[in-house]
């Protein structure tokens, strides 16, 4: 065996962190001045509807971010323009914009975020389901038919005095649960088995049907 033969091989190099660019709908809204004199700025983000206060310092930086570019490269930039700001500052901007979901996502980014979204919705579909089948009795087909068919009944049903009624049972029942809580908690834990969740299953589908 050569000697070469037990030379580690050299560590791979770590991947140089990019900057990101700013998204194109962010706006950017000179705010007021402050007591130094300089101004502050505001990013507005309008897919959340929120608003983000920056420093005059910190927008130096932001505004530079005109493309996408290694770090190394975006310090040279800034040192260029005349901006002073120690590296771990300005990493601490770009995680700023990047956890405020102001920067445009790369391509990995946004194929991560649209599978997760996939998977959430995917999670939400049986959810989705089961509401609709204990809260509402709405045929899936030709809805509107059926509201605009029982729209004066639900009407005369549901007026000032049922609601009326409904909260007083509603207080009724809550005081009723409150009393009489060591009960209701020992039914609850007893019902949490097989044939409880059966009995309860049961019981759901004849009240719907």
């Amino acid at each position: 065996m050569n000697r070469d033969d037990l030379t580690p091989a050299p560590a791979p190099e770590a991947p140089v962190p990019h900057t990101g660019t700013l998204r194109t709908d962010i706006e950017v809204i000179r705010g007021e001045t402050g007591l130094d004199g300089q101004p502050s700025w505001v990013l507005f983000e309008p897919t959340s509807g929120n608003y983000f206060r920056i420093s005059n310092r910190h927008y130096q930086v932001i505004r530079m971010l005109t493309h996408d570019q290694p770090l190394p490269d975006f310090l040279r930039k800034l040192e260029a323009a005349g901006v002073r700001m120690p590296e771990a500052e300005v990493t601490k901007v770009l995680g700023f914009l990047a956890q405020s979901n102001l920067l445009r996502p790369g391509y990995q980014a946004t194929a991560q975020r649209v599978g997760k979204m996939r998977e959430f919705k995917a999670g939400m579909f049986w959810h989705i389901v089961l509401s609709s089948y204990l809260f509402f009795r709405i045929p899936i087909w030709s809805p509107d038919r059926f509201l605009n068919a029982t729209r004066d009944f639900i009407g005369r049903i549901f007026n000032r005095w049922t609601m009326t009624t409904l909260w007083i049972l509603v207080i009724v029942g809550f005081i009723s649960v409150i009393v009489n809580a060591g009960r209701f908690a020992d039914a609850f834990v007893q019902s949490i088995s097989l044939r409880g969740l059966v009995g309860y299953g049961i019981a759901v589908f004849f009240i719907k049907i």
